[in-house]
């Protein structure tokens, strides 16, 4: 039986006036927690818990999204454990979630807070790891390194303490659970951590310096971490929306009469163009706003697919004024949540977005 558990009991206090961080929305849509529960780790496990806190149910109707969630990707595989109280440590969390379930088997632990991709390689005593270089983690110091030899056997994991290059992405394996049982509960009982917080990483290095299991080292291939609101204020901003005006803007402006009009006439601000390209290359949400009426956009489709210029939609028919864009602002979408930017008539969009 392979079992993946994720523990997201904690209060997220580095995200404060907020959901729990896991629930918070990313900005191309989707959970947080969805997004880090990739189809690869779905299908790789016979069970997955994700536990959470009863208050996390009472407040935010964790249980009610998460099973939305299940049934809308059609996972059958995952359950939610509700814990009554705060644990005082993810491996504390863990540690509950085995006892409460019963579970038996493999284990691979996962951090809530972190997309996390690697080549399955058939190992079963495992933690997934990075070169820092290949990271852009906002905090180095925060994170635990691991001490590898060069046939990427782990000699050790040491917890926020620059020891090499190579930082653990929150991924945790071990053929047995009963090591992990057998690690925590040693550590639970040395009092070691009575006045400090116990980490997944403290229960590897046990295992690993007593030599009760050998644990190779996996490379990660994608690494988004969103541990901390920086990093999240970060992801959030690599992504937009960008509404764009199409006259003027993206093709030289003409109207709907005369010799060259909407219907028989294109010529292309190629600059703009290039820019709108790379915007939509880079992910960002592509939307164009137009006096012009369906018919009157024909070209401009067929202009948008000869460049590769992906986008949601374009509005037609709109006034030919000014236009407000309204939008809130909250903590999980700071002000200002939206701005505008007014060229010249065929000017360039070159002084005013720059990548």
């Amino acid at each position: 039986m392979k079992t993946l558990i994720i523990p997201a009991a904690g209060d997220s206090s580095r995200f404060p006036n907020m959901k729990p961080k896991w629930l918070l929305t990313h900005p191309q849509k989707g959970l947080m927690i969805s997004k880090i529960l990739t189809d690869e780790f779905v299908n790789s496990y016979d069970k997955i818990y994700i536990t959470i806190l009863r208050r996390h149910v009472k407040e935010y109707e964790a249980d009610v999204i998460l099973d939305q969630l299940f049934k809308q990707r059609n996972i059958n595989n995952c359950e939610l454990v509700i814990l009554d109280r705060p644990t005082n440590s993810s491996p504390e969390t863990v540690y509950n979630t085995i006892k409460l379930k019963n579970i038996t088997g493999s284990l691979t632990i996962k951090d809530s807070d972190c997309v996390v991709e690697f080549d399955d390689n058939g190992l079963l005593n495992f933690i997934v790891g990075l070169d820092i270089t290949q990271t852009e983690t906002t905090n180095p110091g925060n994170k635990s390194f691991l001490v590898k030899d060069e046939y990427n056997n782990i000699q050790d994991i040491i917890e926020k303490n620059i020891v090499s290059n190579y930082i653990c992405t929150g991924v945790y394996s071990l053929e047995n659970i009963n090591d992990f049982i057998l690690g925590y509960d040693t550590l639970k009982k040395s009092n070691l951590f009575d006045n400090k917080e116990m980490y997944i990483s403290h229960i590897f290095s046990y295992l690993i310096q007593k030599q009760i299991v050998a644990v190779e080292y996996i490379k990660c291939t994608n690494f988004k971490d969103w541990g901390t609101l920086e990093d999240w204020r970060n992801e959030q901003k690599k992504y937009k929306t960008y509404v764009f005006d199409i006259d003027g803007v993206v093709v030289q402006n003409v109207g709907p009469h005369g010799v060259k009009n909407w219907y028989n006439s294109i010529t292309p601000l190629l600059e703009n163009i290039k820019i709108i390209q790379q915007l939509s290359k880079n992910g960002n949400q592509i939307i164009f706003m137009t006096s012009r009426d369906k018919k009157g956009i024909k070209l401009v489709e067929q202009l948008l697919k000869n460049h590769n210029i992906i986008y949601h939609q374009i509005i037609t028919d709109c006034y030919h004024s000014q236009r407000i864009i309204i939008n809130d602002h909250a903590d999980t979408n700071p002000y200002p949540s939206c701005s505008s930017i007014s060229i010249e008539r065929n000017g360039s969009l070159k002084p005013f977005l720059v990548f």
